[in-house]
């Protein structure tokens, strides 16, 4: 599960219910893969 949650690259990043290994399945796993990958675009 961490896998999918792991960029490739620099340029390519993955969000998604399915990213988070504690929430996946829910909204809220969904919401917080989002803010995830926020945060590692931002830096």
């Amino acid at each position: 599960m961490h896998a999918l949650g792991e960029p490739v690259g620099e340029r390519l990043l993955f969000a998604g219910e399915a990213t988070n290994p504690e929430w996946f399945g829910t909204v809220h796993g969904a919401h917080l893969s989002g803010q995830r990958e926020a945060d590692r675009i931002l830096g």
